[in-house]
């Protein structure tokens, strides 16, 4: 068969969730053709099976590049598969990659694993905003009110830095001064849907 044919079959054996669908996929994400491996990992978090968590860790465990990693990341987000907490919060603390950290935290959000929260609000003082709003997405969808205090301390810190710049400074670089404020305004909002004492 084609490469094509076969990229299309991988992909549609994705939409099945047997264990015989999980366990063909498994055994391509291992392969040696790169491209095909790739597309196992993806379908592998199609498939939505529970059974699909272990190879996935297996596949980023095996990851040798930031693209490798992400890939498996979003599919074991697509599960939202609880043993998959513990090697993203690891996972979190040693890139340094704005993309994959995001793809982590949208994982973490999707898990709701509160182990993640320490690893979480550590994002808040990424240098990236997209990371510090991705963060608090996620804060969010944990739901846990023991996050309060470092989301206070985040919302004070940008008010600070705001209060302590020239206005002619946020002239000059409009972009930074709303990036700041829409986080403030997004560090509120959630710091109200966990309704914190």
């Amino acid at each position: 068969a084609s490469p094509l044919v076969i990229a299309e079959a991988v992909d549609a054996i994705g939409g099945f969730d047997a264990p015989e669908a999980v366990a063909r996929l498994a055994s391509l994400a291992e392969g040696d053709d790169p491209a095909l491996a790739a597309r196992a990992v993806v379908a592998l978090g199609a498939t939505g099976s529970p059974a699909a968590a272990q190879p996935l860790l297996a596949a980023l465990a095996r990851a040798e590049s930031d693209q490798e990693r992400a890939r498996a990341v979003e599919s074991l987000g697509l599960l939202a598969a609880p043993s998959a907490g513990e090697p993203l919060t690891r996972l979190l603390a040693e890139t340094a990659d704005p993309a994959l950290k995001i793809r982590i935290a949208v994982a973490l959000a999707a898990i709701r694993d509160g182990s993640a929260r320490p690893a979480l609000t550590a994002l808040l003082a990424d240098p990236v905003p997209a990371v510090r709003w991705y963060a608090l997405d996620a804060l969010a969808a944990l739901g846990d009110a023991a996050a309060a205090p470092d989301l206070v301390a985040f919302s004070l810190s940008l008010a600070a830095a705001r209060k302590d710049q020239p206005v002619e400074a946020a002239l000059r670089e409009p972009d930074a001064a709303l990036a700041a404020l829409s986080l403030e305004a997004r560090a509120l909002e959630v710091l109200t849907q966990l309704d914190a004492p």
